[in-house]
């Protein structure tokens, strides 16, 4: 039997929070979701997905989980959610994953500096957890500083 299921990224108004679901009809999911709530929700992404797949994305966003299924609008899921849209490739199986220490010499900070951000649930790229450790898909750091810079330039942009 064929998976026609999709998974959904929605968000809340413009800052809001971002909903990660899993739906056969994402569209009619949001308009039902959307009753009692003055604010917009809109799908920035939806993708065909298994329930697997969608518990996978809330376990790599837990640090940003308000409530079951909705995350705090993160500069990392939002650059996930930003990947997947412009067709970043995704992790692969043998994408290089990256210790706390080789993401620490890639920031150009001490590897304190990172176990400090992540107790305090500071900014960081998105991350996986395996068997406890915490680890950082290459190509999805380098994505981030990408992304990271631009933001930079653009704030600093004068008219």
């Amino acid at each position: 039997m064929p998976n026609n299921q999709k998974i959904y990224f929605a968000q809340r108004g413009k800052d809001g929070p971002i909903k990660i679901g899993l739906s056969i009809n994402p569209k009619k999911r949001i308009e039902e979701l959307k009753t009692g709530s003055s604010e917009r929700l809109r799908i920035l992404y939806t993708k065909p997905g298994t329930i697997k797949e969608e518990h996978l994305f809330h376990k790599l966003f837990e640090n940003y989980r308000i409530d079951r299924e909705w995350f705090e609008p993160a500069p990392e899921i939002l650059a996930y959610i930003d990947n997947l849209c412009r067709r970043i490739p995704k992790p692969s199986e043998d994408d290089i994953l990256w210790s706390p220490k080789d993401l620490a010499q890639f920031l150009n900070v001490k590897l304190g500096t990172i176990y400090s951000w992540l107790s305090r649930k500071r900014p960081l790229p998105p991350y996986i957890k395996i068997e406890g450790s915490t680890r950082w898909r290459e190509s999805v750091v380098r994505r981030w500083v990408e992304i990271k810079e631009q933001q930079k330039k653009e704030s600093n942009f004068e008219v």
